[in-house]
């Protein structure tokens, strides 16, 4: 175990700068050990070393929860960004549903609703990211041409259209 990794992370120049203060103010520390040992009825040794247990008890706690913060930090942008992700692909789908002709499909079962996106019909969510990996609509009386807004849907691995009258082609 290294000392970085006792001291919780605090960087070893804030250390050394406490040390050379230490160094250089070494009278006022020897003047407010010798101080507080009588009122404490302690030797000058036990408040040195109860003093240092307790600096570098802050330090560490200090470490843990800048680590922490960090670390919380880090969830958030990540749960920011899938909630883009998952934005942008309940768009794409909305495209794809307005593009063909989505009111008169055979089974438009909770399309561009509230619902999640993994329970609209035919629409697949890998178990995994959560993200769109399947849409399969076959025969399902789609009409018209698929969307540009389809490449949006960047994980998806199978697309299937087949039965339906749609146009066009789709560009990768």
């Amino acid at each position: 175990m290294d000392i970085q990794h006792v001291l919780g992370g605090v960087p070893l120049t804030t250390i050394l700068v406490a040390a050379i203060l230490f160094v250089f103010r070494n009278d006022l520390w020897i003047e407010l050990l010798e101080s507080n040992a009588d009122y404490y009825n302690v030797s000058k040794n036990e408040l040195l070393i109860y003093g240092v247990i307790g600096i570098v008890g802050v330090m560490v706690l200090f470490g843990f929860f800048y680590r922490l913060y960090q670390s919380y930090v880090k969830q958030q942008k990540l749960l920011q960004e899938a909630q883009k992700l998952a934005d942008k692909e309940r768009e794409a789908l909305v495209a794809i549903f307005n593009s063909l002709g989505g009111k008169t499909w055979k089974d438009k079962t909770r399309w561009c609703s509230s619902e999640p996106i993994g329970r609209w019909k035919g629409v697949h969510l890998d178990p995994r990211t959560k993200r769109v990996n399947k849409l399969i609509l076959a025969e399902n009386e789609l009409e018209g041409s698929i969307p540009e807004e389809i490449g949006d849907l960047s994980a998806l691995i199978e697309l299937d259209l087949r039965g339906n009258r749609i146009k066009g082609t789709i560009s990768l």
